[in-house]
């Protein structure tokens, strides 16, 4: 059994996975088959499941868990049942269509990667539940024990991607520079250490109340998972080798950049947040 805040960090897991693994193949696909009206394809591939599929399903599984009186879960509760049989024919249609060769290699490279983008992006949606979720019933939850959660989460993610970067590389035989090489240290210095200053910021101030500061959480919460995707897609083309177009590439950076510019508005937000922050008074 396992508590509600529990349930969005596995849904994240799940979500993103499938996601990055759908993604994968439609970017694989992409390799010589870049054009501005397929990605626009793929751009409304993309919002059409995200409004009308993904993003509801995350809505009103955010609700279900929510709003349920029970404390504690059985851990595939993060679904209900119909979603689950969405996930499992979506699994039975994508490895069919591409083991039978049903369709042609286009299809697969401007459906799927809308389709990933659009699981990736809900995956998200979910860690970004499970980094904002406070158990209201506990007048104890501060801010401070919020960010200090958040840092312990950011530590075992960095373990995770440091272990992931040396056997991915060893696997590969691949000696070169990676960007894989940067996830952990990256998310060690932008999530760990960062969040442990902010808890003792908010100890001795008043940040937590600062509406520039919520501002940051939310966003950041997006913000940097999504950078460190950037970084594993980037880093897995080079440790495999994978020959991509000039447009390919182009689009890889330019998801970066715009991870980097979601960044940089969080970091911004941050800022203000301290700026406007005041010292407690300390009651004697």
């Amino acid at each position: 059994m396992v508590k509600k805040r529990t349930l969005f960090l596995l849904a994240g897991i799940v979500w993103s996975i499938a996601g990055f693994n759908v993604l994968r193949l439609g970017v694989l696909a992409y390799a010589s088959l870049v054009t501005p009206l397929r990605l626009a394809l793929s751009a409304a591939v993309f919002a059409l499941f995200q409004a009308g599929v993904f993003g509801r399903l995350v809505k009103k599984h955010t609700i279900r868990i929510l709003s349920s009186p029970k404390e504690r879960f059985r851990f595939w509760e993060f679904f209900d049942r119909r979603s689950f049989c969405i996930m499992a024919f979506m699994i039975v249609m994508g490895v069919s269509l591409r083991a039978f060769h049903l369709v042609p290699e286009v299809f697969i490279a401007v459906f799927y990667s809308g389709l990933g983008t659009s699981l990736f992006l809900a995956g998200l949606l979910f860690f970004r539940q499970f980094l904002l979720y406070s158990d209201k019933k506990k007048e104890d939850s501060t801010m401070y024990q919020k960010l200090i959660r958040n840092a312990f989460v950011s530590t075992i993610a960095a373990l995770c991607c440091g272990v992931f970067y040396r056997e991915f590389t060893k696997f590969y035989n691949f000696t070169g520079k990676t960007t894989l090489a940067f996830t952990h240290l990256h998310l060690m210095v932008l999530g760990t250490f960062l969040f442990l200053m902010l808890a003792l910021f908010c100890l001795h101030t008043n940040l937590a109340e600062q509406k520039y500061f919520l501002r940051f959480r939310r966003l950041y919460a997006v913000a940097l998972p999504f950078l460190i995707l950037m970084f594993f897609v980037r880093g897995i083309v080079q440790a495999m080798a994978l020959p991509l177009s000039a447009a390919a590439n182009g689009a890889i950076a330019g998801f970066a950049g715009i991870s980097h510019i979601l960044m940089a508005l969080s970091l911004i937000f941050l800022f203000l947040g301290l700026k406007n922050a005041a010292p407690l008074r300390s009651v004697d």
